[in-house]
């Protein structure tokens, strides 16, 4: 299973507490997530961590639940009710 790897990159200071930052959320093979971590880590405007193994996969099941929701909304997918899903059964 690929690491997530979160990060924080800086696109500005400002005085204030609030500062605009991006998240990006990487799906990265293990044997290259050390090698990444490691150079992310020499930005100064780049904070980078790993997700638990259980964070990661509720992360891909969110994103996994958007992308249905997306092909119903554009129609290429259709929904049966749950009575229709009794009969089958």
């Amino acid at each position: 299973m690929p690491d997530f790897v979160k990060l924080n990159l800086s696109k500005g200071k400002k005085a204030n507490l609030q500062t605009n930052t991006m998240k990006l959320l990487l799906e990265i093979e293990d044997e290259k997530a050390d090698f990444i971590l490691e150079l992310l880590k020499n930005f100064k405007f780049v904070k980078a961590k790993t997700l638990s193994p259980y964070k990661a996969d509720v992360f891909s099941n969110l994103k996994q639940s958007i992308e249905e929701y997306n092909q119903v909304k554009e129609g290429k997918t259709k929904l049966i009710s749950a009575k229709e899903l009794l009969d089958e059964l």
